[in-house]
């Protein structure tokens, strides 16, 4: 079976969903709210709200506000700024996938590894294709 392809956004998706929800949770959780109280409020099943604050239900803008409003926060209180959803020049990470224990120096080895045959292959490369001096 052919490996479905993800839309470049999904992971920023993903991430956006994940921090409103932590966010609507810390807010309804400060309030003393209830889940199944911000349910009936946004129209929604209290499963669902679960699935929200859990980053795994869509949020859509007008239940934003409503939860703002409802919880008395503001919306940059719900949302997360661009630079922490978006990664630059294209760069991706999934947020939810540590590295496993030793990786990070594992990659650093490598690429010590790297640097070194770089440095010796430059040195062969310069020493075998000198130009002869001028006069000689």
């Amino acid at each position: 079976m052919a490996k479905r392809r993800t839309r470049p956004h999904r992971r920023e998706a993903t991430v956006l969903q994940r921090e409103v929800g932590r966010r609507v949770k810390e807010a309804r959780d400060r309030g003393g709210r209830s889940q199944t109280e911000l349910a009936e409020v946004l129209g929604l099943s209290r499963t669902s709200v679960s699935n929200l604050e859990r980053g795994k239900h869509r949020v859509f803008v007008d239940q934003v506000y409503v939860a703002a409003n409802w919880l008395s926060v503001t919306l940059p209180d719900l949302l997360p700024p661009i630079s922490q959803v978006f990664l630059p020049d294209g760069l991706t990470a999934a947020a939810d996938d540590p590295l496993p224990p030793g990786a990070a120096a594992e990659a650093e080895n490598v690429v010590k590894s790297v640097r070194e045959a770089l440095a010796v292959y430059r040195s062969d490369s310069v020493s075998t294709h000198k130009k002869p001096r001028a006069g000689s």
